[in-house]
């Protein structure tokens, strides 16, 4: 699973301080509004310990299914806020572009728009600005913008290299690395070590 994490802090004078933006690789709408799903809980081609799995977090109702698959997430984050994407009720969002992975997606995510030039997942540079790079040279916001991800590619991804930057391009500074250690449950083959690069925005 790959994880972006991103910070910006706004105007003191405005009651939001902070806008997070977190992504997840491989997360389905349906497990996020459902919960567990029935047919994939159970099919040894998809998970290792089913009986276990039901046990932890199969309830009987979607409701539930969910709060025990995602609990910070349905008590904290859903009381407190707006949630969209739940194509059961009608809000459906989709992606435009026709990759259907990483890169191209998160170039979408990023700028509002699909770019067929991003066809891979190779690390190269994102021609496109970003709305991290929108935001950091808004007066008040510059240098205020990070990024924490376990995939490096998201350096290139957000920002444009430098020998292409001007006064109003932002490039990302390393700023440092967390090591992650391997935690029963993160990953189903029990490996889930690797690291977490930290960029911080600037001019």
């Amino acid at each position: 699973m790959v994880c972006a994490l991103v910070l910006s802090v706004l105007p003191a004078e405005d009651k939001t301080k902070n806008l997070i933006l977190v992504t997840m690789d491989g997360l389905r709408w349906q497990e996020l509004f459902h919960g567990a799903d029935s047919v994939l809980i159970s099919n040894p081609n998809f998970v290792e310990n089913g009986d276990k799995l039901r046990e932890q977090f199969w309830a009987e109702t979607p409701e539930k299914r969910r709060e025990n698959l995602m609990p910070f997430f349905w008590e904290t984050i859903a009381s407190d806020g707006q949630l969209y994407g739940n194509h059961a009720e009608g809000s459906v969002i989709l992606l435009t572009n026709s990759q259907w992975f990483s890169y191209p997606g998160y170039n979408e995510i990023l700028t509002g728009y699909a770019d067929p030039e991003i066809d891979s997942n190779d690390k190269k540079w994102n021609r496109n600005v970003t709305f991290l790079e929108y935001l950091n040279r808004r007066r008040g916001f510059e240098g205020r913008v990070a990024a924490f991800c376990s995939w490096d590619v998201f350096r290139g991804n957000a920002a444009e290299p430098a020998h292409r930057r001007d006064a109003q391009t932002l490039r990302y500074r390393p700023v440092g690395r967390l090591h992650l250690s391997s935690h029963d449950g993160i990953s189903r083959k029990g490996e889930a070590e690797g690291d977490v690069y930290c960029f911080r925005c600037h001019r």
